[in-house]
Formats: structure tokens, C-alpha cells, sequence
């Protein structure tokens, strides 16, 4: 029966998946936020195998039931520039996907990649934590451009785009002392996070011919779903998402400014029918920038910063209650164990969380107030 019960439990886990590879593939999530650009796409399809991974990462398909508790994480970095000033190398794209970590008892990282190309510079930083009762993720993407020509066909570009996942499945094993054909369990996470988007940009003019702006988009969202987590609170965003920050300054005076704010707590509702039952939850952070340089009439930069901070962190916020769920009668007479060890019955304890941050942050916030001293000195400048 259990392995009956096993067998079923990660069917259920694994149908969302599914459906989501088909709402991808169909181009919904893509086109719905994210554009036809192929760098986008290509990040929507390293969420897809996120999802995948977070279900069977060490496990293997005909292993998953029986490797639990399982904690990992996986990450995505890229940074692209072009400065047509240069005549030789005067592109530069990175990329890395390593391969995704997972332990028994938890798992910690940090990764960052950076590309620089004449004036144009692209950084990203990325750090995940995965232990019994708290998921840590942080994400952040900055890049920046100038166009030094008077070609009005040669433009500046720089973008950075970062992911970084974290998930946990264990196994509870959840006893009653009467008899009870259906359990419903209510509980939450607590969820600490703050995002960032920062855009400097010129909206062009007419008269120029919009020869003369600089475009600037930065994006930051975070992701969570799992076993009895609600739909995410803004779908128009994707799925499972749970907060979105977008600034841009566009051609025409094109200024999105969205501030679509995480919770500071996330339900979790569901049934269990047997007393051995999985469960597993994920969080993604995700961070999204681009500074397109088409002004070759002032020269003016372009800057763009995302980060999607859920470092201090995801944790945990214990059971509220278990109910009979045919008749809604509360539970007491129970005992839940589970196969990490962990107590679910309590929240994860409060205090100082040793998360592993990209060293490159300091150096970000350095580069975004010399930057943004440096657009303000160009822009007087050329308006003298």
C-alpha cells in the first residue's frame, strides 16, 4: 500500500509539470509577459526544468519515493554586451547552468558571472539554501551601455538575466488516535523578501527621429508553488508568481512602474487521506535586465538593475490545525514525523540564518551609485 500510496503522490506531483510544459510549449507564458525575444524564451524554458528538477533531482524517476528527504537547488546566469566601437571582440556572451545540487540534509551556494565589452558591462550574482523548514534564494542583474557612434544603425546593448531555485521533499508520516477517512491540514510559510528594479534610461524624441534614447528595462519576480501553495497572486505575471517589479524607460515615453508586492505570508492548505504522505515545495527568484543605447546625438548611458532578494528567507510558519475533512472537527489526538527529522508541527525557529550571499553585491551597489552619478554629470552636461 505504500508504495501504492508513493506511486500516486508523485503522479500528482509530477501532472503540474506536465501541464505547464504544455503552456509553455504553446507559448502562453512566454508571450503573456516575457516577449518573443529567444534570450527570454530561453529563460521561460530553464524555469520549465526547474520544475522538472525540483521533483527528481537525485532520485530518478523509479527512485524519487524512496529518496526522500531530498533538499536542492539550481541556478542560471547569462550576460551578453556588444559595443560597436570596437572593431575586434567587440561581443562577448556567457552563460552557465551547472548541473543541480541536492543532499539529504540541506545544501548551500553562491555563483556569479560578469561580461564587459568596451563601455558596456553585464554582471550577475545568484545564491541558493536549502535545509528541513527554509528555502533561501537571491538573484540580481545589473547591466549598463553607452553609444560612443554617430551611426545611427549601430547600437550599444547589454543584458543579464539570473534564476535561482530552491526546493525540499520529505515525508510525513501523520498518526491519529481515533479514526479519520480524511485529514485537512492548514499551515504557512513565512516569507521574507524584498525586490529591486532600478531603470535609467532617455526617452527619444520625434524630432531626433529617436535617435537619441537609450533604453533601460529591468525586471524581478519571485516563484513559489508546492504541496498546498494557492495560485500565485499575480498570473498575469506567469504562473506561481508571488511578486513582480518591473521600472523601464522606453522609446515615446514609455515608463512602466509596477510594483506588484510579495506577501509576508503564504497558506498552505491540504488532505491527507493515508498517514504516509509526500510533500514538497519550491522557490524561484528571478531577475531580468537589458539597456539598449541607440543615442548617437548626446552619447547618454543606460543603466539597468534587478534583484529578486528572498535570502532572509522562506521558512516554515508551522501547523495551524488539522481537521476531520468531511465533518471540519479539530484534530488534537495526532502525532506528525517526518523523514528529515524536522518538526512541522512548530515553526522554523527565529534567529540570525547564515545564508550565503554573492560577494559581487558590494560591488553592485558601488557600480549603481558611481553609474548613476555619472549619467547625471553626462545629462548636465549635455544640456548646456
Amino acid at each position: 500500500m505504500k508504495q501504492l500510496n508513493a506511486t500516486t503522490t508523485t503522479l500528482q506531483a509530477v501532472l503540474p509539470f506536465f501541464k505547464f510544459v504544455v503552456e509553455a510549449v504553446a507559448g502562453r507564458v512566454s508571450r503573456r509577459r516575457w516577449g518573443r525575444s529567444n534570450r527570454r524564451w530561453e529563460i521561460t524554458m530553464k524555469i520549465i526544468l526547474v520544475r522538472f528538477a525540483a521533483l527528481i533531482t537525485g532520485c530518478g524517476w523509479v527512485g524519487y519515493a524512496y529518496c526522500i528527504p531530498v533538499f536542492g537547488g539550481t541556478v542560471t546566469l547569462q550576460a551578453d554586451v556588444f559595443d560597436p566601437a570596437l572593431t575586434l571582440n567587440n561581443s562577448k556572451h556567457v552563460f552557465l547552468s551547472p548541473p543541480p545540487v541536492s543532499d539529504r540534509k540541506g545544501v548551500a551556494g553562491t555563483n556569479t558571472l560578469s561580461a564587459s565589452v568596451g563601455s558596456n558591462t553585464a554582471v550577475t550574482d545568484v545564491s541558493v539554501r536549502s535545509q528541513p523548514g527554509l528555502l533561501a534564494v537571491f538573484a540580481s542583474a545589473s547591466a549598463s551601455a553607452t553609444n560612443t557612434q554617430i551611426n545611427q544603425n549601430l547600437n550599444s546593448v547589454a543584458s543579464a538575466s539570473t534564476l535561482a531555485s530552491a526546493g525540499m521533499a520529505d515525508e510525513w508520516n501523520l498518526h491519529v488516535g481515533h479514526k479519520v477517512r480524511k485529514k485537512h491540514v492548514t499551515a504557512s510559510f513565512k516569507l521574507t523578501s524584498q525586490l529591486t528594479t532600478t531603470a535609467n534610461g532617455v526617452n527619444g524624441t520625434p524630432a531626433n527621429g529617436f535617435h537619441d534614447n537609450v533604453d533601460s528595462d529591468a525586471r524581478a519576480l519571485l516563484r513559489v508553488f508546492g504541496t498546498g501553495i494557492p495560485p500565485g497572486l499575480y498570473p498575469s505575471h506567469g504562473p506561481d508568481v508571488m511578486g513582480f517589479f518591473e521600472d523601464a524607460v522606453l522609446s515615446a515615453t514609455i515608463n512602466p512602474h509596477i510594483r506588484d508586492n510579495p506577501p509576508a505570508t503564504i497558506p498552505v492548505s491540504f488532505d491527507i487521506e493515508e498517514e504516509s504522505m509526500f510533500v514538497s515545495w519550491s522557490l524561484i527568484a528571478q531577475a531580468q535586465v537589458s539597456v539598449l543605447a541607440r543615442d548617437v546625438i548626446n552619447h547618454l548611458s543606460g543603466l539597468a538593475i534587478g534583484i529578486s532578494d528572498v535570502a532572509h528567507t522562506f521558512t516554515w510558519g508551522g501547523i495551524t490545525s488539522i481537521t476531520d475533512a468531511d465533518t471540519g472537527a479539530l484534530i488534537t489526538d495526532f502525532t506528525l514525523t517526518s523523514a528529515s527529522g524536522f518538526d512541522y508541527t512548530q515553526a522554523f525557529p527565529s534567529g540570525p540564518i547564515a545564508v550565503p550571499e554573492p560577494p559581487s553585491v558590494l560591488l553592485l551597489t558601488a557600480g549603481l551609485v558611481a553609474s548613476l552619478a555619472l549619467m547625471v554629470r553626462r545629462r548636465q552636461r549635455a544640456q548646456v
